[in-house]
């Protein structure tokens, strides 16, 4: 199966005001699509069970020094064709001051004839220019019968300079004690992730990530669905262009 990851275009409306359209990557959080622009490797559970990854839609946008924000109708969670014909609102808006910005993110709609709503905020703190910290809460519901809820937490931090060894660190928890993402109980992970910068465009990454659960959760050596501890070890090099 083909998927575009973004198609999308942008036109101005005045000095500060303009259009954006088409299927684009959420705003949500503190993760982004694009490992390389992540402090560790892998994806954690909010990107991956909490929020949408992508919007398609048409969405207002705005920017000025300190302020931005966007907000439109969007075809519901990462789908391209409208499920419901029912638009999603969606909408967040960014701050920013000396060192720190704040950003609040909402979407509400209705998805397959149930009530979906995401509220999200998250703060960046660059104190130097070696070092960024982000956190995030999370909290999401669904009115399907019974009403559903998840929420989570996030931290990450990066130090180091461009160019040089770059060493990254996340923790997270996740809270799915509503069976939504099919979890069924809080998950958390830490993870800690050294980058090399082999060239300009060029640099190898290493990741060990542990994983914790309230049960016995995930798989022992043996493949059986035995242990509430998880340990990964990931290798990655990548090149931008």
């Amino acid at each position: 199966i083909l998927s575009i990851q973004e198609a999308f275009i942008e036109t101005e409306l005045g000095s500060s005001f303009g259009l954006k359209m088409g299927k684009f990557a959420t705003s949500v959080g503190v993760e982004v699509l694009e490992a390389p622009e992540n402090p560790v490797f892998t994806h954690g559970y909010l990107f991956n069970y909490a929020m949408p990854a992508t919007h398609t839609g048409l969405l207002v946008t705005y920017e000025e020094d300190t302020l931005a924000f966007e907000a439109g109708i969007v075809n519901g969670w990462d789908s391209v064709v409208d499920n419901d014909n029912d638009p999603t609102f969606y909408a967040n808006a960014l701050v920013s001051g000396s060192g720190w910005d704040a950003m609040i993110s909402f979407i509400k709609g209705t998805e397959l004839t149930v009530e979906r709503t995401l509220f999200d905020f998250s703060m960046t703190f660059k104190p130097t220019n070696d070092l960024e910290v982000k956190a995030e809460y999370l909290s999401g519901s669904q009115e399907s019968g019974p009403t559903v809820k998840w929420s989570g937490i996030a931290m990450e931090a990066v130090f180091g300079r461009p160019g040089s060894v770059k060493f990254g660190v996340r923790y997270e928890s996740f809270d799915d004690s509503d069976n939504w993402a099919g979890i069924g109980e809080t998950v958390s992970n830490i993870s800690l992730a050294p980058t090399f910068t082999l060239s300009e465009a060029t640099a190898l990454r290493m990741e060990l990530r542990i994983d914790t659960a309230e049960s016995n959760l995930f798989p022992d050596d043996a493949g059986a669905t035995n242990t509430d501890t998880m340990q990964t070890f990931s290798l990655e090099m990548y090149t931008k262009f």
